[in-house]
């Protein structure tokens, strides 16, 4: 609807509403991504539209600072973890479109955009605190319980151990027992070293100071190692136990597929999980080397045009040295 409005009527992009704000400044506000994206291509004068503030002395980065009203799709679909991520992400997003000077710019309450990003977030930080944190205590249960087993498994071989030649007894006694009982210590140590990683990575969420600039990307990487690696923990394990149904001699004609529903289950489950943290670490490794070329080319093309500059004072002095030579001469 809106493009459609602004096809016929382009002018409209340039009106302001009651608060002085412009359409621009209505986008950032909602945390509209597609409609703020499509201003910024398409709508005259964007950066103009960018630095103007509204008659309460809000700037585009202020309004980006307001928390989500009830009934917004990141209040009502996401929970305050991810809600959190996003609306830093944002933030920092609309920070880099915007004049290096607005971010010190202050309204008629004294704030300036980050101050009142501090307060408008305040109860949501605690919330998302509070929420990492339970969620990082049942997962550190659970990585040291797989832990635990798998490390007792390393030193418990089984079948015991032939009390003549102090070996494995599966690795003279079974068919390929020494490839199959080898399989079963790299998939326990597998497993051990897994979820050790994943318990390191939550110990280092649970000690996080947890500001906002940790929900950037801080926080979603840690746990998205942290579920990456309580997965592969289990598919150790679980590969493990199958492992051990071979050299025993168990449903072997069944262990291609039972192998196979487990790992489409544990696949939906780890998918589930962290649907939303990939989706929300594309865009900011998205826009993240977006602004970075942005800021390359600019950084080259300031480089190519200051040396362009001294070569043209540098031929401007030779001519005139000349110049004067000759009219001494």
């Amino acid at each position: 609807m809106v493009e459609e409005i602004l096809e016929k009527f382009p002018n409209v992009a340039t009106t302001f509403d009651e608060n002085g704000r412009n359409i621009l400044h209505m986008a950032a506000q909602l945390k509209d991504r597609i409609l703020y994206d499509y201003l910024k291509k398409t709508v005259n004068h964007a950066d103009r539209m960018m630095a103007d503030v509204d008659k309460h002395g809000n700037t585009i980065l202020h309004l980006t600072a307001y928390e989500c009203k009830q009934g917004h799709f990141l209040a009502t679909h996401f929970g305050p973890i991810n809600r959190m991520s996003w609306d830093v992400f944002w933030f920092k997003r609309v920070q880099n479109d915007s004049h290096p000077h607005l971010i010190y710019h202050r309204n008629i309450e004294g704030k300036t955009p980050k101050e009142l990003f501090e307060e408008e977030h305040k109860d949501m930080i605690n919330k998302a605190e509070k929420v990492v944190k339970d969620i990082n205590s049942c997962l550190m249960l659970v990585s040291t319980l797989i832990g635990t087993v798998n490390y007792a498994a390393l030193f418990t071989v089984p079948g015991g151990f032939d009390q003549d030649k102090g070996l494995p007894i599966f690795f003279t006694k079974a068919k390929n027992g020494r490839e199959d009982l080898r399989l079963f210590m790299v998939y326990v140590g597998g497993s051990l070293v897994a979820s050790l990683l994943g318990l390191g990575t939550q110990l280092s969420i649970q000690v996080s100071r947890f500001n906002s600039n940790d929900f950037y990307i801080s926080l979603p990487l840690k746990f998205l190692c942290t579920i990456t690696s309580l997965f592969y923990a289990a598919a150790f394990s679980i590969t493990a136990c199958f492992q051990i149904f071979i050299i025993e001699g168990a449903f072997i004609n069944s262990y291609f597929t039972v192998m196979v529903l487990a790992c489409i289950f544990m696949t939906l489950v780890y998918t589930d999980a962290l649907y939303l943290t990939y989706d929300y670490l594309y865009y900011v490794i998205r826009y993240s080397l977006a602004y970075r070329g942005q800021k390359i080319y600019m950084y080259w093309k300031r480089t190519v045009e200051g040396e362009f500059l001294k070569y043209c004072q540098d031929m401007l002095r030779i001519q005139l040295n000349l110049y004067s030579n000759n009219a001494l001469l």
